[in-house]
């Protein structure tokens, strides 16, 4: 078995077993029952929303390049071409495939896209945390899951730590880099090392400075839009529920983003969701129809979108699943 389908294996094994969670002791026909209940329009309106969403984290995404200037239509494409491949295959293999489209419709080198995308799901990482900070005041919560709001703490911490020394101590990385590439074939030290500095280059957004009001502002609104879509997804349903409620639901479907999964985070998800819903007193039954119903949305929503762009990229499926971290950065620096 290849390392590919090793990790497919267990993306799907990760997923099956969070999905047997989510569904244990579920009673079926009530379930059915709940989702031929739900009002078609406020679902529209959800989509809606979150392609207006999309179109804001792109123009964020715009002010975490140093010195470039991408189109924001160009970063609103890559951005849904990364969602659509998260969404077909596993491993969240969508942040290199956005990473790679970049690179094709505007001059910027796969490692800085690479790098501006990891800034990017730190903020995210850290908004998810802050949100789940505030629920902790409305929801008690259970043990191991404050538990996980820790782990997931420090995992952030230790992205934010890695990026601050790579940032900032370039000489030494770059030794270190030198050093491990020398164990390899020749010219792959010079390969890593381009592609080094290029990644680098994409960490400047760490300096915001200027660019601190607009991704701040940004980040802002582009929640409010999640939230609303949330909203509308609750209104489908016809439920009143608290304040707090689409704050804890974005929370937790960011925590399930973390894990890695089987394509479109299925299983995962529809656990984190019964369990946010059920510490709000929804009953599994209606839980879990939320969980599909707000996961179908995203799901066919941005599939549709990305494979849009994606067929007029003309990048063959199979090629970005094949791809990996380190050999793009490899072709990247060869390149130059």
């Amino acid at each position: 078995m290849t390392r590919f389908g090793f990790r497919t294996v267990v993306g799907l094994t990760v997923s099956g077993i969070f999905l047997y969670f989510a569904i244990r002791r579920i009673n079926l026909l009530a379930t059915w029952t709940i989702l031929s209940g739900v009002q078609v329009v406020f679902l529209i309106f959800a989509a809606a929303i979150y392609l207006v969403a999309t179109w804001v984290r792109a123009w964020r995404w715009l002010y975490l390049f140093e010195g470039l200037q991408p189109r924001v239509s160009t970063l609103f494409a890559a951005t849904a071409v990364g969602y659509m491949v998260n969404n077909i295959l596993p491993l969240r293999l969508g942040e290199l495939a956005r990473s790679h489209y970049l690179t094709q419709k505007a001059d910027v080198q796969f490692p800085m896209a690479f790098a501006t995308i990891l800034v990017e799901r730190f903020l995210d990482f850290l908004a998810a945390l802050i949100l789940a900070g505030i629920t902790l005041f409305f929801v008690q919560y259970p043990a191991w899951v404050v538990k996980g709001f820790y782990l997931a703490f420090v995992l952030t911490a230790a992205l934010a730590a890695a990026l601050f020394v790579i940032r900032h101590f370039r000489n030494a990385c770059r030794r270190m880099i030198t050093t491990l590439a020398g164990y390899g074939p020749a010219g792959l030290g010079r390969a890593f090392g381009r592609g080094f500095e290029s990644f680098r280059a994409g960490l400047g957004a760490l300096r915001m400075g200027r660019h601190l009001v607009p991704i701040s502002l940004l980040s802002i609104l582009l929640w409010l839009c999640y939230l609303m879509a949330i909203i509308q997804v609750f209104r489908s349903f016809g439920w009143e529920m608290p304040p707090s409620a689409p704050w804890g639901v974005l929370a937790f479907m960011n925590l399930a983003m973390m894990i890695p999964s089987a394509p479109g985070q299925l299983g995962t998800v529809q656990f984190f969701l019964v369990l946010i819903l059920g510490l709000y007193g929804v009953q599994k039954e209606a839980a879990f129809s939320f969980s599909v119903v707000l996961h179908f949305v995203i799901y066919v929503t941005m599939t549709t979108v990305g494979l849009f762009y994606f067929i007029g990229a003309q990048v063959p499926l199979g090629r970005v699943a094949r791809m990996s971290v380190s050999q793009a950065a490899i072709s990247a620096g060869s390149k130059r």
